[in-house]
């Protein structure tokens, strides 16, 4: 009998007990990166750890001693982080995860990913390029309410959206839930086809662009099937509490107090809400308040609520850039550039002076046919409009080329509507041809054409070409 038992404690003393973790990959390219060239990045773990790492679809299996398989697991979650920072995996960065993780030291990896917020599913780094954008970033970070009001273009949507989508990559949320009022923009669309969902669908798009960008069509359909996104109208918001989620309500400006009371009122235990609008572009009915200015004065000053703008000292700063980009512009048309309307004049003559020069050409225009194949409602050429039409041969042109240039008038801006059917390129061509013979400056406007059509045009003797955009 004691011969058995010194054999069973034997044995248990021999065989060591296997455990198992998995991992979720969102993204097969992601895994592609950890597992490294010829695998010598998961290589370099299991050396480390003495574990073995398979993957298995969308997972990644953990297997070996119970404290080894956490530290892996620890070190395999590290280095995904900086794949979903953009950040590229090397053989340093792979020994430097592992070191941290072996000083449980791995909260220092957010220094190696500088202002990255995530990856998109094509694989482009998202950063804030403004300093307004940079302010606001942080103050999602910082705050558990965040209001960021400015004018269209400047990030506020896509920015939140990439930094929702971090938060539940890295397990801090376990859901998103993105909102916004059913307010059609000025015209009345009428009953709209399909279920209730297909009818608010067209008010959702640009969140739903945001998402696809950020996860990919296929990983978002299948978190949503999970209940794990949930894109939703305002109105399905009453009556709920949101815990452990990230929440993202945009076109603020276009909710009433009573909506964004009942909104703010939904923030439930470990949430993060952020409210984004331009208070430029309100849609509600005349008398109506906007919510988000009526948040923006009460919620002032409120601890661990944050009110992101565009200030003046983001308009000094867009000034002083010699190319702004689109963002820079749109912090220029903010309410914040009011101060500045003088100097942004300045800049702007400089700016169009160096482009274009100090000399201004009065032309004279010319309609050599006003035939018109479309039906644009601000314009009297619209092919509806019953009116005489008519086009001019080669010598009543000429004549009225006579006529212009017996005043002095030495330039001439040549018109036709638009109808490549009835006013062809080479009858344009002879046009400006004949025009070379009475004027020293020849203008077009005409149809959209070809790059070598505009060419053939310029050997003709065009000199310029006019584009206005209507709207």
């Amino acid at each position: 009998m004691v011969k058995y038992n010194k054999y069973i404690q034997f044995s248990l003393r021999m065989v060591k007990k296997v455990f198992e973790q998995s991992i979720s990959v969102d993204r097969m390219e992601h895994a592609v990166s950890l597992f490294g060239s010829f695998d010598e990045n998961v290589k370099t773990i299991e050396k480390e750890y003495n574990v073995n790492v398979i993957s298995r679809g969308s997972e990644l299996k953990v297997t070996g001693d119970v404290e080894n398989v956490n530290k892996a697991t620890r070190a395999i979650n590290g280095l995904l982080t900086l794949i979903n920072k953009g950040e590229a995996l090397s053989g340093q960065n792979v020994r430097y995860v592992i070191s941290l993780v072996n000083e449980g030291a791995e909260e220092k990896l957010s220094e190696m990913t500088g202002d990255c917020i995530c990856v998109t599913a094509k694989g482009k780094p998202v950063k804030p390029k403004t300093l307004g954008q940079k302010k606001y970033i942080e103050a999602i970070k910082n705050n558990t309410i965040t209001l960021g009001a400015g004018p269209a273009g400047t990030g506020k949507t896509y920015l939140a959206v990439a930094m929702a989508v971090t938060a539940f990559r890295a397990k801090e949320v376990n859901r998103i839930i993105l909102t916004r009022p059913a307010v059609e923009a000025g015209e009345k669309l009428g009953f709209l086809p399909g279920d209730l969902q297909q009818k608010v669908d067209p008010y959702l798009r640009p969140l739903y662009d945001a998402l696809f960008d950020m996860l990919g069509a296929e990983s978002f359909q299948k978190y949503q099937e999970r209940g794990s996104i949930e894109v939703a109208p305002l109105a399905y918001m009453r009556g709920r509490t949101l815990d452990d989620s990230f929440i993202i309500l945009d076109e603020a400006q276009n909710t009433t107090k009573e909506q964004m009371k009942m909104f703010l009122t939904r923030l439930g235990f470990n949430s993060k809400m952020v409210v984004t609008g331009d208070i430029t572009q309100i849609d509600l009915p005349d008398g109506k308040k906007s919510g988000l200015t009526q948040a923006m004065r009460i919620l002032k000053n409120i601890p661990d609520i944050a009110i992101n703008e565009f200030t003046e000292k983001d308009v000094a700063e867009a000034l002083k850039k010699d190319e702004p980009d689109y963002r820079d512009y749109a912090c220029l048309l903010s309410p914040a550039a009011a101060p500045f309307l003088e100097q942004m004049a300045e800049k702007a003559m400089k700016r169009t002076r160096r482009q274009f020069g100090t000399t201004i050409a009065m032309f004279t225009p010319i309609y050599i046919a006003n035939y018109c194949e479309n039906q644009c409602v601000y314009c009297g050429f619209n092919c509806k409009n019953k009116i005489h039409r008519a086009k001019l041969g080669i010598d009543e042109i000429e004549k009225e080329y006579q006529a212009i240039a017996a005043t002095g008038l030495r330039e001439i801006l040549i018109l036709t509507g638009e109808s490549r059917k009835m006013s062809g390129i080479e009858y344009i061509g002879d046009a400006v041809e004949l025009a070379k013979k009475y004027f020293s400056l020849i203008g077009l406007e005409i149809y959209p054409v070809e790059t070598e059509e505009y060419e053939y045009l310029h050997k003709r003797g065009a000199d310029f070409v006019t584009v206005f955009q209507e709207t």
